[in-house]
């Protein structure tokens, strides 16, 4: 399976249309496009993309997600995590701060530097 399947995958699971999860993460819509052909991406739209898709760019690469060492409950949670609704991870930005654990606004940061 190539990147630009794995896209289309996730986009499907989500029921996006590749297209319209281009404009929601503020990118060209022929990136897309332009990947169909040649399944290639410049690794400044890779990561855009796995943001937007809540996925790791080793996960659009590979079709794994980098394994950690965590035990099997970490990586339940992490899992979860990573494929919250956006009003879910606000959700569990909001535990973290009940208890004093600040929650990094790595996605908005990340976004704004590219």
């Amino acid at each position: 399976m190539t990147i630009y399947d794995r896209i289309i995958e996730l986009c499907k699971e989500r029921d996006e249309l590749p297209a319209h999860m281009c404009d929601r993460v503020g990118l060209a819509r022929s990136v897309i496009t332009m990947m169909k052909g040649r399944d290639t991406i410049s690794s400044k739209n890779l990561l855009i993309i796995a943001n937007g898709l809540n996925v790791s760019c080793d996960y659009l690469l590979t079709g794994k997600e980098f394994e950690y060492s965590l035990t099997p409950e970490e990586q339940r949670l992490l899992y979860a995590y990573h494929h919250c609704t956006d009003d879910e991870r606000e959700n569990v930005a909001f535990i973290l701060r009940k208890y004093d654990m600040p929650f990094p606004q790595e996605e908005s940061s990340i976004s704004q530097a590219i």
